[in-house]
């Protein structure tokens, strides 16, 4: 009989023998042949190679070259300085491995290219929603006039009272009303309702439920919400659970009718409760990850934990650049 470790160790041989691939099908995929790939593979080490030289950074010192390309992007994102850093995010042992065996170098080389493109697409989304988000903030409009819609204030009510930390109230009912006019007004805004709704919801609870006549300051959810996450006294678990579960719900309820891409980058961008789920919960699709996370995920190289958190902490410039 297998050992509980020995069982885990033959699900991940098995699952990895029914995910491999053979070399030859993914050169086919895309279209080249191995003596080609060998030299794209090639090609791209000495471009790596070059452009840290063209910078005085010398390869012999991983860390300084994390460091060094990190300093980069405090000044220069451009296309050039991102190569290198996407280059050293994805590093699969390729280019500080000194890899001689030609079908190794191909296979890391294949793995590396595709997260580098994906990271280069994660970067490009994240500086298009940094400026929408920006375009957000400039089309508030004071007194704004609007009807509301009758039917939306009773899909969202109905929703609400699926979660305990809302009761039924007439307060509670006047107020989603205002809510929904003042978002419905704004073409911008409602590119982002579930966010928006979770977010006010979340943030404001105690005034949505029992102040009449609240309007709540939209505005002010496009401010960073820290959550006291590190004192968990029960309490504090079910309801960052609810805000979560609340997300969520709203997603599904406006299905098809957001812009899904903009409203995780604010769910995740400004508050702490998607680092919150991730640290202390079972990872779910339907929850966003982090944009630091995401990118921790693509790092596989043996980095030291230092390297790695100056690496990570160096994806920020990507938010703010253009």
């Amino acid at each position: 009989m297998f050992g509980e470790y020995d069982e885990e160790i033959e699900k991940f041989l098995d699952d990895e023998a029914e995910n491999y691939i053979p070399l030859e099908e993914k050169l086919l995929e895309r279209g080249i042949d191995f003596e080609t790939a060998v030299t794209a593979a090639d090609k791209f080490c000495r471009k790596f190679n070059d452009m840290l030289a063209m910078r005085g950074i010398a390869k012999n010192n991983i860390s300084q070259v994390c460091a060094d390309i990190a300093e980069l992007l405090k000044h220069d994102t451009r296309n050039e300085v991102e190569f290198l850093y996407t280059a050293m995010l994805s590093e699969a042992f390729l280019l500080f491995g000194e890899i001689e065996d030609n079908e190794q170098k191909v296979e890391l080389w294949l793995e590396q290219s595709e997260k580098m493109y994906y990271l280069h697409t994660l970067f490009f989304w994240e500086r298009c929603n940094y400026q929408k988000i920006k375009d957000i903030l400039k089309s508030f409009k004071a007194n704004t006039f609007g009807e509301v819609d009758l039917e939306e204030h009773r899909i969202l009510y109905d929703t609400l009272m699926q979660y305990d930390i809302f009761e039924e109230s007439y307060v509670l009912e006047e107020n989603i009303g205002e809510l929904i006019r003042q978002v419905n007004a704004n073409n911008r805004l409602k590119q982002i309702k579930p966010y928006i709704y979770t977010a006010v919801l979340s943030r404001k609870t105690k005034k949505m439920t029992d102040q009449k006549g609240f309007i709540p300051n939209i505005k002010s959810i496009f401010k960073p919400m820290i959550y006291k996450t590190e004192k968990d006294n029960g309490k504090n678990f079910d309801r960052y659970q609810t805000y979560l579960e609340l997300y969520d719900h709203m997603k599904r309820v406006y299905n098809g009718e957001y812009d899904k891409n903009l409203t995780d980058y604010c769910f995740t961008h400004f508050s702490n409760l998607s680092e919150w789920f991730y640290d202390n919960c079972k990872p779910d699709d339907n929850i966003p990850m982090p944009f630091k996370y995401i990118i921790n995920e693509i790092i596989s190289f043996e980095y030291s934990e230092t390297d790695r958190e100056i690496l990570l902490n160096a994806s920020e410039h990507f938010m703010t650049s253009f």
